[in-house]
């Protein structure tokens, strides 16, 4: 199998106190955003990982993301 546009997964994951914005100076004690974008590349990297060679990587080179609220 290789990696094909499309590939569907998904994720959960419990939010800790460190991953929160006002741990990061924010105003939120919710979900800061850089954390929901490293999550968002585990999360891919989970279903890619294994497809690759071992002298290959995934590299995410764009990010359009709208934080809309907290959470």
């Amino acid at each position: 199998m290789s990696i094909q546009i499309g590939m569907k997964t998904s994720k959960v994951h419990g939010v800790s106190s460190a991953e929160l914005a006002n741990h990061w100076d924010g105003e939120a004690g919710a979900l800061a955003s850089p954390m929901m974008i490293i999550f968002i590349e585990m999360t891919c990297m989970s279903i890619t990982d294994h497809l690759l060679d071992p002298d290959q990587i995934t590299v995410g080179y764009r990010f359009n993301i709208n934080h809309l609220a907290p959470t």
